[in-house]
């Protein structure tokens, strides 16, 4: 969990340093986005191009949890 100014800006967990680095990197630069933008849709939009480069369109199976 990363704490800043007494609020939660990131949580997960990781199964190596380097995934626990790589979260917290994520949260700082998210927390970062909203404070410089209020909402993160820089990062959104960053995601989206990247689903949409491997394929992952919405509705794409992987999506959702199956039943």
């Amino acid at each position: 969990m990363l704490v800043r100014d007494g609020r939660v800006v990131g949580e997960g967990s990781g199964a190596s340093w380097p995934q626990v680095a790589d979260l917290l990197a994520q949260a700082a630069a998210d927390d970062a986005l909203r404070n410089a933008r209020g909402n993160g849709a820089v990062r959104e939009a960053r995601d989206d191009a990247a689903l949409r480069a491997a394929g992952i369109e919405p509705g794409h199976p992987s999506l959702y949890e199956a039943s």
